[in-house]
């Protein structure tokens, strides 16, 4: 179980973003795991063939369909509208040490393919950079106009709700193991954390691509450790959850779910 304490100003704090390469990395995982993510099969079939001459051996071995993710690789949204770009270019600033360690964090990376990373941090944060903007431009990059206006109306509707509503309205259905207890959100996770946010407030990003499983980051610099990924509304319209529908990202509406960085992990 995580636990986090808000006070006033951490609600006051609490702020929305995107990101299109967070998007980028999780669809990483949908491409090997499409049975769990059955609402992006269709985008699957139809960029695997894309991706028959892309090598990418080394960034399925840091982006696991379980476990922790190599955190260097989808830096928290610096601006509530991120350019993929500028992104990228924030991973290509990595410091070594930062690799080196997020690397050690993820489980099973073969042993060829952490050595060569470990032993050229720079060359290799270079290297997988270049294959993500390849990655990008065969994949992601004629999905994501219609995936990014379905996060902007998803960030208007919670918005709405947190300003109408305040953190009970915006927490209350946000996904069934994360629980607003009044002044501490909780979230059902095998990492036991509990600690304050120290005024620093929660960043909510949405994703399309993480439907319907939760997951999370952790981080060594305690800036974003957590992060649940939950089903959110279509379109950002209010829910009727007898009529509510789901569509893929090659059909006409795709549909999002709700990621939560947060604190410092132990």
């Amino acid at each position: 179980m995580i636990e986090w304490q808000f006070t006033p100003e951490d609600v006051a704090r609490t702020r929305f973003a995107y990101s299109p390469l967070c998007e980028l990395v999780l669809s990483l995982v949908v491409l090997r795991s499409p049975a769990r993510h059955s609402l992006h099969l269709p985008w699957v079939r139809s960029v695997r063939p894309r991706l028959s001459d892309l090598d990418l051996t080394e960034l399925f071995a840091l982006t696991p369909v379980q476990g922790v993710v190599a955190d260097f690789l989808s830096p928290p949204p610096t601006s509530p509208l991120p350019d993929f770009a500028a992104e990228l270019d924030l991973v290509r600033t990595t410091p070594d040490h930062q690799v080196v360690a997020d690397v050690a964090d993820v489980p099973g990376v073969p042993e060829p393919i952490r050595n060569r990373i470990l032993e050229d941090p720079h060359g290799a944060v270079e290297r997988i950079s270049r294959t993500l903007r390849v990655y990008w431009e065969l994949a992601f990059v004629d999905v994501w106009p219609r995936v990014r206006a379905l996060l902007e109306a998803d960030v208007l509707w919670r918005s709405r709700r947190l300003a109408l509503g305040g953190a009970h309205a915006l927490f209350e259905d946000l996904h069934e193991t994360v629980t607003w207890h009044g002044d501490r959100l909780s979230a059902t996770d095998s990492w036991h954390y509990s600690g304050s946010l120290s005024g620093e407030g929660l960043l909510l990003v949405p994703s399309a691509m993480a439907w319907p499983t939760v997951r999370r980051w952790s981080s060594r610099t305690g800036r974003r450790s957590f992060i649940p990924l939950a089903p959110s509304r279509p379109s950002g319209r209010p829910d009727n959850s007898r009529h509510r529908r789901r569509s893929s990202l090659c059909s006409d509406e795709p549909a999002p779910a709700y990621s939560m960085p947060s604190t410092n992990r132990t």
